[in-house]
């Protein structure tokens, strides 16, 4: 999904050096972020709450979607049902979303003796966004790579 030259290998020692030296910058930049203003464990704490709102959301979607495809999932012939049917599902997938949507409002909250709560609040929050902003543009990268390929591909055909 990446561009090519993440894969690229430094000649002597065959590690991917470009991937890891933008690693190393772009975690540097949000570690410079984050640490804004802050002590060293607030910077932290901004970090894993970002990171975990961002892990939470596929969580969400998945939740979702066992709701939406309840009736595609149990033809399936390998699918294990949710207990209670129709109402099970929706009980215990809508807990599940619940529970995380409550999570992810949690992880925004500051924690005790945080001098600036709402830049806390606005970090975590922004943070959190692009993550999934940086996600979303390496995705749409690599999606218009797939189509110019196969429309080069059908263009040979």
């Amino acid at each position: 999904m990446l561009p090519d030259a993440f894969g690229k290998t430094h000649p002597r020692w065959q590690t991917p050096y470009v991937a890891l030296l933008v690693q190393a910058v772009l975690s540097a930049l949000f570690i410079l972020a984050a640490a804004q203003g802050d002590t060293v464990k607030g910077a932290y704490q901004k970090l894993i709450n970002a990171t975990l709102i961002v892990y939470f959301i596929p969580y969400m979607y998945m939740f979702a979607s066992a709701i939406k495809l309840r009736r595609q999932i149990a033809q399936q012939p390998a699918a294990i049902p949710v207990p209670g049917g129709r109402f099970g599902s929706l009980f215990w997938n809508g807990l599940g979303f619940l529970t995380t949507a409550v999570s992810i409002i949690l992880a925004l909250i500051p924690p005790t003796g945080t001098a600036d709560r709402r830049g806390f609040f606005v970090q975590v929050l922004t943070g959190s966004a692009g993550f999934i902003a940086a996600g979303l543009i390496l995705y749409a990268i690599a999606e218009r790579r797939r189509r110019s390929d196969s429309q080069i591909v059908q263009h040979r055909g």
